[in-house]
């Protein structure tokens, strides 16, 4: 299905049971799988390559509360992806509210991703398979984020930085390098005992907070 005012470059192919809603433009050289949906007003540079079931510029996740309610937020923006990209099978790139979801030139998304509306991807990121990206994250050129990896919303990444997979992101990282959150894969027994520590590391801090105020003093008498 090709809806109206759709432009497609030279060469591009279209596989069965794709949609295209109306306004979307497609740069040349680009191939979209099978059942591929490109919504409205949504734009793909050149030498694209989008897997089967991807869907692109559906209505991101915007509600507000209303009297024990939720009220949908109209998502008028778009997804506007550069050149050189490749999108995995069933990933979902979600479209703007106001401003446009940006995915930049040599992108490369692997499969079930998710990346929610208003962020702004940069050139030649790598996102490995199910990570998860909220709404309005920012990426910086180069990054890499691992498989299953989570990122909050509103956060920004530099250029550079490597997320492991499984990780969760909470803030913001202004620098380049690896980034990791997840526990060591050991026995659950273990994993269950040192878990239950680290409920206690607070408290052991301030132990030894007072342990060296007193050993400080000691030492002032001595």
């Amino acid at each position: 299905s090709i809806g109206l005012d759709v432009q497609l470059g030279e060469g591009v192919v279209i596989h069965a049971g794709c949609v295209l809603g109306d306004g979307v433009r497609i740069g040349d050289g680009s191939v979209l799988y099978p059942n591929v949906t490109i919504y409205a007003g949504c734009e793909l540079g050149r030498n694209a390559i989008i897997h089967a079931g991807a869907v692109i510029g559906a209505d991101g996740f915007g509600f507000a509360p209303d009297k024990g309610q939720w009220v949908k937020i109209p998502q008028i923006g778009r997804v506007i992806v550069g050149d050189e990209v490749e999108i995995g099978a069933s990933t979902t790139v979600d479209r703007g509210a106001l401003d446009n979801t940006l995915i930049g030139d040599g992108c490369k998304i692997d499969n079930q991703i998710q990346i929610g509306h208003n962020c702004v991807i940069g050139k030649h990121c790598v996102i490995a398979a199910c990570a998860a990206i909220a709404g309005s994250v920012t990426l910086a050129d180069n990054v890499i984020v691992g498989g299953a990896a989570m990122i909050a919303g509103h956060v920004t990444i530099a250029s550079g930085a490597v997320i492991s997979g499984g990780s969760l992101v909470m803030k913001n990282i202004t620098r380049p390098g690896q980034y990791t959150s997840v526990f060591p894969l050991e026995e659950h027994s273990h994993w269950l005992h040192n878990a239950a520590q680290i409920r206690h590391l607070s408290r052991l801090a301030e132990r030894v907070s007072e342990l060296e105020k007193i050993l400080k003093k000691i030492n002032l008498e001595s």
